[in-house]
């Protein structure tokens, strides 16, 4: 038992907070970037959830474009920020579309217009993840190269004074 506690110990003294990624993705963020990322996951449960109730009314409209454009003010990148707003209408857009295909459906309710209806959802839904994915990698990459300009600011600043 003392052995087992002793090695407990020595493995306990070799960890640092450097070798263990407890904060994963979020370690070094900015509160700002962190906003925006968490807003962006929920845009896209929200542009889901929609999607899936294929229930589309001002409310809902309303609200992703705001917590679309409110995510791109909190990024650091604004050209980008347009092509988010964009993707978010434009998704919108495509669940309008599939909104009224659904009602085209339930007047003439044929098996392939419903399987059809299926694949635009299985589509759609990976459209918005892929588009989610690729903005949140952007937030994460702007996000990497501030804290690499931050790094050689501070070396370069250490350096200065030796």
């Amino acid at each position: 038992r003392n052995t087992a506690l002793c090695n407990k110990i020595r493995y306990s003294k070799k960890i640092n907070i450097e070798n263990i990624n407890v904060y994963g993705m979020f370690f070094n963020m900015k509160k700002l970037t962190i906003i925006s990322f968490s807003l962006t996951t929920i845009n896209y449960l929200m542009l889901i959830w929609v999607l899936m109730e294929l229930n589309l009314n001002y409310i809902y409209v309303a609200s992703i474009v705001s917590i679309s454009i409110i995510a791109s003010l909190f990024g650091d990148d604004f050209p980008y920020a347009f092509l988010n707003i964009f993707n978010t209408i434009l998704c919108l857009g495509a669940i309008f579309f599939v909104s009224y295909y659904n009602n085209l459906i339930n007047l003439d309710g044929a098996p392939i217009l419903i399987m059809m209806k299926w694949v635009i959802i299985l589509f759609l839904f990976m459209y918005f993840t892929y588009v989610t994915l690729i903005n949140l990698n952007h937030l994460l990459k702007v996000e990497k190269n501030r804290v690499i300009k931050e790094q050689r600011g501070n070396n370069n600043e250490n350096r200065q004074f030796n």
